[in-house]
């Protein structure tokens, strides 16, 4: 019964820490900081229309 219950915990273990299943995930092994994608811009920034110019400053 033991070993039955702690075989998917081995199992999923395994296939995490396998470099087929980092490349699969998209995640690169070595130069993180080279390629990495620059962060989604926010939601607000999606929706909001862009400005014909920029609001005048007060002098």
């Amino acid at each position: 019964m033991a070993r039955r219950r702690f075989r998917p915990i081995a199992e999923g273990r395994e296939i995490r820490l396998s470099p087929l299943a980092f490349r699969l995930a998209g995640r690169p092994k070595r130069n993180r900081n080279r390629n990495r994608i620059p962060p989604p811009a926010p939601l607000s920034r999606l929706f909001t229309r862009p400005r014909a110019h920029p609001p005048a400053r007060p002098n």
